[in-house]
């Protein structure tokens, strides 16, 4: 396993009974920035780039599930990742502390969120009569997917040289939203 798990590019953390860092493969760094010097160290006060990471389970806790703990959690650059924590057993069969995996699901969730906006999207479309009805309700959609807190749409006026601002979220116009159409 030494040399086995870091050539498979798995981001994972070895952690003793008393969730004290045993050992790391280096895919963990873009998760947890850990270097040898945080062996022995308690994991929870070493930093992580995660937005907001679940608290580790109780060791004995852990003991007593028969599947892994897993959530999702996004690190501060927008990746996403999927973390299991599962009971780690010495060769011995006895419980020696615990296994953190992250695997990277960003793509999975980039997927996720094109297939809400685009239902969102399609439904809107589906039950109105003209696109200037559901204009703004489909770009209003299309940011919340994406978590933007300002978008616009933009249409070719009849002069082919001009554009013009057709709807934006949100409706107000800020002194941002006026430089950008000086420009």
């Amino acid at each position: 396993v030494g040399t086995l798990l870091p050539s498979t590019g798995v981001a994972a953390i070895f952690l003793d009974a008393e969730s004290r860092v045993k050992g790391f493969t280096p895919a963990v760094a873009d998760i947890w920035p850990l270097r040898s010097s945080h062996i022995g160290m308690p994991l929870e006060d070493i930093p992580h780039h995660v937005l907001e990471m679940p608290p580790l389970p109780e060791m004995t806790f852990l003991l007593t599930r028969e599947t892994q703990i897993e959530h999702e959690v996004q690190t501060r650059d927008g990746r996403w990742y999927h973390r299991a924590v599962l009971p780690r057993q010495a060769q011995e069969g006895q419980f020696d502390g615990a296994v953190i995996t992250f695997v990277d699901i960003t793509d999975r969730k980039r997927l996720e969120t094109r297939l809400v906006i685009e239902h969102a999207v399609t439904r809107l479309l589906a039950d109105a009569d003209t696109f200037r009805e559901v204009a703004r309700d489909m770009l209003q959609a299309i940011a919340q997917g994406i978590n933007a807190q300002f978008a616009a749409l933009w249409m070719v006026k009849r002069r082919p040289d001009r554009l013009s601002c057709f709807t934006m979220v949100p409706f107000e116009e800020t002194a941002q939203l006026k430089d950008f159409q000086r420009a």
